[in-house]
């Protein structure tokens, strides 16, 4: 749905792995797909897809981006990386530097299922991780952003819009913010604390799909 309403013509994803969200990126001018493992993309998906078998860090430290799209910026990226808050932290980071004032973040695995589900040490089949901490330090450090919470199951997507390429904060901060949020345990209902306003997009005029009010 938001590929549809937001139709990007320069997308990019961390966490490709077997290409279910990929592929809707297929109408995209340049899609960029990032996944250390690509072993279960389809093949075909190379026909249309710059895929990159390597970490996102790499990615972005070799400048494969700028290689790639030249001075073009990204319109619409979507986050699903390693389940650890720090690399989608990174990631983040990284990806905002290279968009523009109308751009679109998208992260998953916001809102864990459970306590087990959204720990650090993986011990279920199912793991969100901790990436649940992101949309903490998003609030404490870079109150200028839009957040919203698509509630899609089963895991949640964060929506984040008003994005700055020229912000230095979340990097100057990185250390700072690792350092306060590794060892924080998930609380019941940590996105109400947050007074993160829901979301859930139901047309083209819905505001998810739309400039954020400023």
């Amino acid at each position: 749905m938001l590929h549809e309403c937001l139709a990007p013509s320069v997308y990019l994803e961390t966490g490709v792995e077997n290409g279910r969200s990929f592929k809707h990126a297929r109408g995209a001018e340049i899609a960029i797909g990032i996944d250390l493992q690509m072993g279960k993309v389809p093949p075909e998906y190379r026909e249309w897809g710059r895929l990159f078998a390597m970490t996102s860090d790499d990615f972005f430290a070799k400048d494969r981006f700028e290689e790639t799209c030249g001075a073009r910026r990204i319109d619409l990226a979507f986050i699903d990386g390693m389940h650890l808050f720090e690399y989608t932290l990174r990631d983040f980071i990284n990806i905002e530097r290279r968009v523009h004032a109308k751009s679109v973040v998208l992260i998953h695995d916001i809102i864990p299922i459970n306590t087990k589900t959204g720990a650090r040490l993986r011990q279920t089949g199912t793991w969100m991780g901790d990436v649940w901490k992101v949309m903490l330090a998003l609030k404490r450090y870079r109150p200028d952003l839009d957040l919203a919470v698509i509630n899609a199951g089963p895991s949640g997507l964060a929506v984040v819009r008003g994005l700055d390429p020229s912000s230095r904060v979340l990097h100057e901060h990185f250390a700072e913010i690792i350092a306060d949020l590794t060892d924080m345990p998930l609380e019941h209902g940590f996105l109400d604390q947050l007074k993160v306003r829901p979301s859930l997009p139901k047309s083209r005029r819905s505001g998810i799909c739309s400039r954020p009010d400023r």
